[in-house]
């Protein structure tokens, strides 16, 4: 068995061995092709290892030689590729400086957040939030400094971090008109700095001092407790109050700070003022100036205004004889120059106060401004008391008259429907506004308005318009009046009138007395005669009167053509009403009966039921033999109010007294009672007449 196995073994050795014969035959047979060379292996690639921090280096190197923008690019490469790096956020705060160095503000607020935003606990956060700040201070978006201020916690900041927020506040609030802000953030500044530095600190402060009110200063007082800073202050505050004429505060202002303060720079200044302050008060016994027209074409007015003004002096020193008032009066002449020269003078004899002028008002009115004199005018101009805080106006404005007319129709009348015929010029189109805007503010209503030519003398055309009745009238029928206006010879001396005084006179009526209205007697028309009025038209139309009231805002002469012709035209059981240019006999006289129960204005009416204004005429009666009217009325309650007012034992200043005037409760006048508004405007209400007969009576006094 043994052998036989060796046999099998033996066997499978030769076919194993034959196999291998054959294929190496086989492979002997086949073209041999080259063998590929043996490929050596690649080598790992080798990693290049950078230091960073010698970027940082070399970057800071570039930045101290102000390689600026190489120095950029290195930082820039640094924050790329190693944003986790130890010096990452002072990269970030490089980035900024040198966008900052090239003016590029916003790129640098853009490195500067980001730094913030990243690096929230590293040590240059303070001093970056103070750089954003910068970068909005220098691009003078002075609104974003204050705002991006709010977002800087003070406890974050070194003292000399906090000393610069608080001065780029103070730029921000100064540039943006909040000057006490400004001086408040000035002063913390100053308060924290070292002595060397506090002059330049000091003068920022003082470049504030222009910019403060008297409100604002007065506030900085209340909070601020540095001796150097009050003083200068309170020497702010004097010059301040000095110069709008409130002596007493300027004097305290400067007491407190000679007194509490006597070693400061500026108190010897403010010695300086007190004496010269003292020195001005006006005089005791007080005097007052006048300014009048005496001579030239308007001396009439004058002559009238200082009667007035006499009377009530002399009733002063019957009443009061131990404290006498001395009365300059100067002539004006009517003209500007004068005016103003006039002023000078009395501002150099120390007048408390000015009455006048009547002509000139607004040169002589800027003149006394100017010299803090409180000045008391006649004149209807208007805003002319807006001059300034010593400008007082004491006179009957169209306004006035407007308003008292249009109240008294309304509501006491109860008329609700007008209309409104006037001529076409200043006059008529300034009472007409006035009238409709009182009508209509009233809840009545203007139905109707019509114009007319000033120089007319047939006013068949706006009538018949008026209630409907426009058409052509034939010449047989015409009526003719025979009107002449005044010529230029007129050779009584009161035929002019000063523009600047009247400045709603009509163009027909510039001759004037009384102030507003004087003529002679005017041939009457053909419609005043008994035998014509009610004749019948050549025409069967009804005027369409819807209306209960005309108002015609015109001098008398003209008021006086007009009346008669409404009733030509069947306009009855209608209210007319007027200006204080009606007030003459003059109107009654041409008109007769057609103006009977109408309505009117006037700043004074000589025949009133009022016991001070009896008083008042019987004296002037006496004392000059003729009636007074409206200016010798007006003069004499100004000079009244002056004398009342300078009897307070307070006034020593003209401060005093134009303070004193503008808290004036109705001052029982005869022109009424009287105050005057913030403005130094008068507000007062005009006397309310009516026409019964051939007089003129009382229906309402103010």
């Amino acid at each position: 068995m043994f052998e036989t196995l060796r046999s099998d073994a033996s066997m499978r050795r030769l076919i194993i061995l034959f196999i291998a014969l054959s294929l190496g035959l086989t492979w002997a047979c086949v073209p041999k092709l080259p063998l590929p060379p043996l490929l050596e292996p690649t080598p790992p690639p080798e990693v290049e290892t950078i230091d960073y921090y010698e970027v940082y280096l070399e970057a800071e190197s570039l930045f101290a030689e102000q390689f600026f923008e190489e120095a950029l690019e290195r930082y820039n490469f640094y924050f790329a590729n190693h944003p986790e790096g130890a010096c990452a956020d002072r990269v970030l705060s490089r980035i900024g400086e040198i966008h900052t160095y090239f003016g590029e503000e916003a790129s640098a607020r853009e490195a500067f957040t980001l730094l913030l935003e990243k690096y929230p606990h590293s040590d240059l956060v303070p001093a970056t939030m103070i750089a954003i700040l910068e970068t909005y201070d220098r691009e003078e978006s002075y609104e974003d400094v204050v705002r991006y201020s709010f977002e800087i916690p003070d406890e974050q900041l070194t003292p000399e971090l906090r000393q610069r927020k608080e001065s780029l506040l103070g730029d921000a609030y100064l540039a943006t008109g909040s000057p006490v802000d400004a001086f408040y953030f000035y002063s913390l500044v100053y308060d924290q700095s070292p002595e060397p530095a506090k002059p330049s600190h000091l003068q920022k402060l003082k470049d504030v001092l222009p910019y403060l009110n008297i409100m604002n200063t007065t506030y900085l007082l209340d909070r601020l407790k540095d001796e150097a800073l009050r003083g200068y202050l309170l020497y702010h505050l004097g010059l301040l109050t000095l110069e709008i004429g409130r002596t007493d505060d300027a004097l305290a202002a400067f007491s407190e700070l000679v007194s509490r303060h006597a070693a400061h720079e500026q108190a010897g200044q403010a010695k300086a003022l007190i004496r010269e302050i003292i020195s001005e008060s006006i005089s005791s016994p007080h005097t007052i100036g006048c300014l009048l027209p005496l001579s030239g074409p308007y001396k009439v007015y004058g002559n009238k205004a200082l009667q007035g003004i006499e009377l009530a002096l002399n009733e002063y020193h019957r009443a009061h004889p131990k404290k006498p008032v001395n009365l300059i009066v100067k002539d004006t002449a009517s003209e500007h120059f004068q005016a103003v020269k006039a002023v000078k003078a009395l501002d150099d004899a120390n007048v408390s106060a000015i009455v006048g002028p009547i002509v000139a008002s607004e040169p002589a009115a800027m003149e006394a401004q100017s010299r803090g004199i409180p000045i008391v005018i006649f004149t209807q101009k208007e805003n002319v008391a807006q001059i300034g805080e010593f400008v007082f106006r004491n006179f009957m404005t169209p306004r006035m008259q407007a308003k008292a007319l249009a109240t008294y129709a309304v509501r006491e009348m109860k008329l609700k429907r007008f209309v409104i015929l006037h001529p076409d010029e200043n006059y008529g189109d300034t009472y007409m506004n006035l009238f409709w805007d009182e009508v209509v503010a009233l809840g009545g209503d203007i139905v109707g308005v019509e114009t007319y030519d000033p120089m007319a003398t047939d006013f068949a055309t706006p009538v018949k318009k008026l209630v409907g009745l426009y058409y052509t009238v034939p010449e047989a029928l015409k009526v003719v009046f025979n009107f002449e206006p005044q010529t230029n010879e007129e050779t009584d001396p009161r035929i002019s009138t000063a523009m600047d005084m009247f400045a709603y006179m009509p163009i027909e009526i510039r001759q004037i007395e009384d102030v507003y209205f004087w003529g002679h007697p005017l041939e009457m028309g053909p419609l005043s005669k008994g035998d014509q009025r009610g004749r019948k038209r050549d025409d069967d139309m009804a005027p369409i009167v819807d209306f209960g009231a005309l108002f015609i805002p015109d001098a008398a002469k003209k008021a006086g053509l007009i009346i008669p012709q409404l009733a030509y035209y069947d306009i009855e059981n209608v209210v007319l009403l007027g200006t204080n240019l009606w007030h003459s006999q003059q109107l009654i006289n041409m008109s007769r009966e057609y103006i009977q129960d109408a309505v009117l204005t006037d700043g004074f009416f000589a025949d009133s039921n009022k016991s001070n204004v009896k008083t008042f005429s019987k004296n002037f009666k006496a004392t000059f033999d003729q009636q007074p009217g409206f200016i010798e009325a007006v003069a004499y309650d100004t000079a009244k109010i002056l004398l009342q007012t300078l009897l307070n034992q307070r006034i020593r200043f003209r401060s005093h007294l134009k303070d004193e005037l503008l808290s004036l409760v109705e001052f029982p006048g005869v022109t009424g009672a009287t105050s005057f508004d913030y403005k130094g405007d008068a507000i007062k209400a005009p006397y309310i007449l009516g026409v019964k007969g051939r007089s003129f009576e009382e229906l309402r006094a103010p």
